[in-house]
């Protein structure tokens, strides 16, 4: 964050300091050099733009909102994620600053104009309690964790424990000295950046001590957690610090290029963001551990990763972007997915057999209706300018062809086309993916490929299943074919190059993920993740939706109609996440339980 000199203040220097030289321009930030890695923030166009008069800065993310501090209204704003509309201005301490946090229905206010922390309940949107107890800098962060709010409040170096049930403070541990800011790491442990001695310490909040600390880059300041780390943005040279929870030691010293003071630094959506000014957005990839991305321009100095987003505090532009993750990766064509999809009711009367989506001009998804077969799957039929492909027939007693030779009809008078050959494949084997196979089979200008092995790699060029990978060109559309054996020996992935839309099939959806080969699953995850790594990702699509849109919480199997259930699309962090989680069990099988996935392996 950055912290401003009053205007009164300044205009007292300005007649007081006469002809005095000024101070030194600070010399601009290097940033990290590397092919396609710098970028122009004119190159991002941003899902949202919510305009906050004043200075827009530290933020905490809710189930549905985006909560924001304005320091010269003495205000936090409140965000509606749904709407994309600032719906509430709250009226504070005197200049809430050194960050936000959420817990125990409240968001939690430092305000360092007049020492105070404020206590925000999130359903009336008012002050419940005001705590005469402020941060120890305009620089730092709050954390919460299962029973506690956590807050550094003297630079000597105290941190306060403070019990949300009495609104006091319940202990006071020492930690190093010129310690501002604390993250809850995800071993329940509170972690503590110290800027003064280039420190990380861990306290337990069963002994209310410090068990751990371990030297880290110059000047730390901000801390995120997630991917298993506690991740630093240190203002004295620019790096970023990543320590290992488990084993207390750091893993490495990033060079990210963004010294001095302000900005923030953020975990979500499978990466690291962190923000200063002049470089507002850098992309750093857990599993490199380098940058990848960032983006120079106006903005910047506070960000959070959530909700399917990046969001970025522009504080002297005066308002935060919403951006998806899709738009920050470069050269695929865009398109629109709905917000929900037709299920299986309540009126089975009502609805079509078929839901047909088109998410652009040449690319479509077809949902079979949970009226027709519970497993509701989704079908894709994508275009090239020679051919169209299809993935799946469908589930069940189900008319697929006259559908699908439908929308290819309309797509080629659409496009001046007599006829367009159409390739029929599959994501895996399964009968809930082949109940039409037949009904494509003896089809005129059909190329249809069995799901087998043998057949699959005859018809993509795969040599060695499943270490190659395979290819199909439709005509100026190129789509790469990614053995995925593990749910079914005959799974695959196709990766469209033109959309950067990424097809699992039933490996990767939001829902159970059934795993009949565990080593094998596991080991085809890491060649996703080893995929992508380079490629832009707009959207992970699977082939079911069991998942609700309450995070761990899922349909059981066999339910036909599913009201509140989670979207078809998953993001390229949710893939690296489960990765990730996978990575760690060290290739034990065991059942994996993520927000928006379940992995379940199953015995023979």
């Amino acid at each position: 964050m950055k912290s401003k000199l009053p205007f009164v203040a300044l205009c007292l220097c300005v007649s007081a300091c006469g002809q005095q030289a000024q101070r030194p321009t600070r010399p601009p930030r290097p940033g990290v050099a590397g092919p396609g890695i710098q970028r122009s923030m004119s190159s991002i166009t941003p899902v949202a733009v919510f305009p906050i008069e004043g200075t827009p800065d530290w933020q905490v993310i809710t189930e549905d909102s985006v909560w924001v501090t304005n320091g010269p209204k003495n205000t936090i704003h409140r965000l509606d994620t749904k709407t994309n509309k600032v719906v509430r201005a709250i009226e504070v301490g005197k200049r809430p600053c050194s960050g936000l946090a959420s817990g125990f229905g409240s968001i939690w206010v430092p305000n360092c104009g007049d020492n105070t922390l404020s206590r925000v309940d999130i359903k009336t949107n008012r002050v419940v309690a005001t705590l005469p107890l402020g941060p120890a800098n305009n620089e730092g962060g709050i954390a919460t964790n299962a029973d506690s709010v956590w807050m550094l409040t003297d630079k000597k170096g105290i941190l306060s424990r403070i019990d949300p049930a009495t609104n006091t403070v319940s202990a006071e541990i020492d930690v190093p000295s010129g310690s501002f800011s604390c993250v809850l790491g995800e071993d329940n442990a509170v972690w503590v950046s110290s800027t003064e001695n280039n420190l990380v310490s861990r306290v337990d909040p069963k002994t209310n001590s410090v068990t751990d600390k371990i030297s880290v880059g110059p000047e730390p300041r901000f801390l995120t957690a997630g991917a298993g780390s506690i991740w630093t943005l240190n203002q004295g040279d620019g790096t970023v610090s990543r320590v290992d929870v488990k084993t207390k030691t750091l893993v490495t010293n990033i060079q990210a290029g963004v010294p001095g003071t302000g900005g923030e630094i953020a975990f979500g959506e499978g990466y690291v963001w962190a923000t200063v000014f002049e470089i507002p957005l850098s992309q750093i990839d857990p599993v490199t551990n380098k940058v990848v991305r960032q983006w120079r321009g106006p903005g910047g100095d506070s960000v959070r990763a959530a909700l399917g987003s990046v969001w970025l505090s522009n504080l002297r532009q005066q308002n935060v972007w919403r951006i998806h993750p899709n738009q920050l990766e470069a050269g695929v064509a865009v398109g629109q997915l709905p917000k929900s999809w037709q299920t299986g009711g309540p009126n089975c009367a009502n609805l079509p057999k078929w839901q047909v989506h088109e998410y652009n001009p040449d690319f479509f998804i077809l949902r079979e209706s949970g009226c027709t077969h519970y497993e509701k799957p989704f079908l894709y039929l994508i275009f090239g300018s020679d051919r169209a492909l299809l993935e799946d027939t469908g589930a069940g007693q189900v008319e697929t062809a006259a559908t699908v030779m439908d929308v290819v009809a309309r797509w080629a008078r659409r496009n001046n086309k007599g006829t367009v050959p159409l390739v029929v494949m599959h994501s895996h084997a399964h009968s809930d993916h082949t109940a039409g196979d037949a009904q494509f089979k003896d089809k005129p200008n059909v190329q249809f490929i069995a799901a087998a092995v043998p057949e699959l790699q005859k018809a993509f060029g795969i040599a060695n299943w499943p270490m190659d990978i395979g290819h199909i060109d439709l005509g100026g559309r190129i789509l790469d074919v990614l053995p995925i054996p593990g749910h079914n020996e005959a799974s695959i992935a196709l990766y469209d190059r033109a959309t950067g839309i990424l097809l699992t099939g039933d490996s990767v959806y939001p829902g159970r993920l059934y795993v009949s080969d565990f080593p094998a699953f596991v080991a085809s995850n890491q060649r996703l993740a080893d995929f992508t790594r380079d490629k832009p990702v707009s959207h992970v699509l699977g082939t079911h939706i069991e998942q609700a849109r309450t995070p761990f919480e899922d349909y059981p199997r066999g339910t036909q109609y599913q009201p509140d259930e989670h979207t078809l699309e998953l993001s390229h962090g949710d893939l690296l996440e489960l990765n990730d989680a996978l990575a760690r069990l060290d290739r034990k099988p065991d059942k994996v339980v993520l927000p928006a996935m379940t992995v379940v392996p199953r015995t023979r």
